[in-house]
């Protein structure tokens, strides 16, 4: 697979072309600097990403083709925004597993404990895409909060991602980036942050000793200033069913997994697979304070819904929660 955008020009930012980090094992790893293709001095109210033929039809699960993930980040002047941490994305306590109680958190959360994970989380990155398509939200849709992500002069992109083609002949596909934007600074400034819901275990061992079904719940991520949060979405693997966002206790979002549809469906090995098509968003803009607290509950049925299969063996799952947010004291 390939078709990534073209090659830097003399003058532009640094190229940074390669391969990048392999997390399926028949995945096609891709990165690169940009050459233009992302405005600057500009505020994105909204952006998508993702991996298309060249007629520019959606390269998708009918069509063989597997988007594990996929990020664009701005780099250059950032702004301030690696500085933006919001919340403790490395809770020390342990996770609540339905099959074995309290699970302690792994060395390596308590090797990040001190680590800024909120802020190195936010940094530039702006826009994600998966097999699941979706829009990266920066203000609200309804205009109820003034914000969005401002990009600098002197910026540029940098994107990096991982696509599977489960078709016996090569495909070419790339990488379709569609934002939306005014000229200047619009509002306050937005920031996208990932929290997983085992803290910072990314080997993801909950799901992995966790048997065929059941619920995770995350240790309590605390708020460390306030901050308006005006999109949720979650991010799971097949198997996945749903993560729901609590605030104190109470539930703020719930993000469910749809499976199947247009575009989500492909017959494997002589068996039918469908894969997630689309997790839904909570887009209601909903106030945070610091010292809040935040705990994430994850659901799967890894029998209802079977894992992904690549390179003859099953791929595991995950469970992330995606909260853009916009500090009440600026980035």
């Amino acid at each position: 697979m390939g078709g990534m955008a073209p090659a830097a020009s003399k003058g532009s930012p640094p190229p940074g072309n390669g391969q990048g980090l392999a997390m399926d094992p028949n995945g096609t790893p891709f990165s690169r600097t940009l050459d233009g293709g992302v405005c600057t001095d500009c505020t994105v109210l909204a952006a998508a990403i993702d991996i298309v033929f060249a007629n520019g039809s959606r390269a998708d699960i009918a069509n063989g083709v597997y988007l594990h993930h996929l990020v664009a980040q701005t780099m250059g002047n950032s702004t301030g925004k690696g500085k933006g941490s919001w919340v403790d994305a490395c809770p020390r306590a342990g996770i609540t597993t339905s099959a074995g109680g309290v699970q302690a958190p792994s060395a390596l959360a308590g090797l990040l404990g001190g680590v800024d994970l909120g802020s190195v989380a936010s940094g530039g990155a702006f826009v994600g895409g998966a097999v699941d398509a979706f829009v990266d939200w920066f203000t609200a849709p309804d205009g109820s909060v003034r914000s969005g992500y401002f990009i600098p002069a002197g910026s540029w992109g940098f994107m990096s991602g991982e696509v599977i083609n489960y078709l016996r002949e090569e495909q070419t596909v790339y990488v379709q980036l569609d934002i939306e934007w005014v000229k200047g600074k619009y509002g306050r400034d937005a920031i996208k942050s990932p929290l997983n819901v085992e803290g910072c275990d990314f080997t993801h061992s909950a799901f992995k000793n966790g048997g065929d079904r059941g619920k995770i719940t995350s240790a309590d991520f605390t708020v460390s200033r306030d901050v308006t949060v005006i999109c949720q979405r979650a991010h799971m693997h097949d198997g996945g069913e749903a993560v729901t966002a609590f605030v104190n206790g109470k539930p703020i979002c719930t993000s469910q997994a749809t499976y199947g549809s247009a575009g989500a469906e492909l017959i494997v090995n002589g068996k039918a697979w469908k894969t997630i098509s689309k997790m839904s968003d909570c887009l209601d803009p909903v106030e945070l304070k610091k010292g809040d607290k935040i705990r994430l509950e994850a659901t799967y049925d890894n029998v209802a819904h079977p894992l992904r299969e690549s390179g003859h063996e099953q791929q595991g799952n995950m469970a992330f929660m995606t909260f853009t947010v916009v500090p009440k004291d600026g980035i």
